[in-house]
């Protein structure tokens, strides 16, 4: 594990990995056709929380606003191309935990 360090204002910076250990994510089902539900525990209060979803390219497709915690909300894939896409959740301006999610167009 990588040591702390303190930013001017005394807050500790965090690895990726400590930040992402704070959050759980789960994306089902996987594939998805139609609808993806994702499940999401930030392990604290929603601040400026959102879930980023990105193509395989890296261009942000959608952006859905989370405003509770534990909670789930729905991603609507039936106008998604086919493909893979990566589901970024951040909370506090830190991304704090990414899944991917397969689409498969009926």
């Amino acid at each position: 594990m990588q040591p702390k360090s303190s930013t001017l204002d005394g807050r500790l910076n965090k690895s990726k990995t400590e930040v992402e250990e704070l959050a759980i994510l789960q994306v089902m089902p996987n594939p998805a056709s139609a609808v993806a539900t994702l499940k999401h525990d930030l392990k604290g209060t929603a601040d400026h929380a959102f879930a980023r979803i990105v193509d395989a390219v890296g261009r942000e497709i959608a952006r859905i606003s989370i405003t509770s915690s534990p909670g789930q909300s729905l991603l609507d894939t039936r106008k998604l191309p086919s493909g893979v896409y990566s589901v970024e959740l951040y909370n506090r301006s830190a991304r704090v935990a990414t899944e991917r999610v397969i689409v498969q167009t009926q």
